[in-house]
């Protein structure tokens, strides 16, 4: 997966502060989790590479959809989400919700596209 684009991508000259120079983070897919009922679930990703901004520090990240997807959520190659780099998965998604939040994302406006594996 590739983690691309974002809030200031544009106003930037396409250099966002999270992406740190480069083009994209190459992420690798490790599964969905519940953060409460009806919700649509988030998605797990290890980064192949560490990321470190000032609040924000690991190779762990939550994405979460948003703007109206629900009604696809995660079923299309590409799309917008929320990224949440986190030190640690937590065992219990729905203890954090409350900072799965637009204030304490790492990226509000990250696009995402599914590669194919071989």
């Amino acid at each position: 997966m590739e983690l691309f684009g974002g809030y200031d991508y544009y106003s930037s000259g396409g250099k966002p502060l999270w992406l740190k120079g480069r083009d994209c983070h190459n992420a690798t897919f490790l599964g969905f989790a519940s953060s409460g009922e009806n919700t649509i679930p988030v998605v797990l990703v290890k980064l192949d590479d560490f990321l470190e901004l000032s609040r924000h520090k690991s190779s762990f990240a939550i994405q979460r959809t948003m703007y109206g997807s629900d009604s696809f959520a995660w079923g299309q190659p590409e799309g917008v989400v929320e990224v949440h780099v986190m030190e640690a998965l937590p065992e219990d998604f729905i203890s954090i919700r409350s900072r799965l939040t637009s204030a304490f994302a790492t990226e509000t406006h990250a696009s995402y596209r599914i590669r194919a594996t071989t």
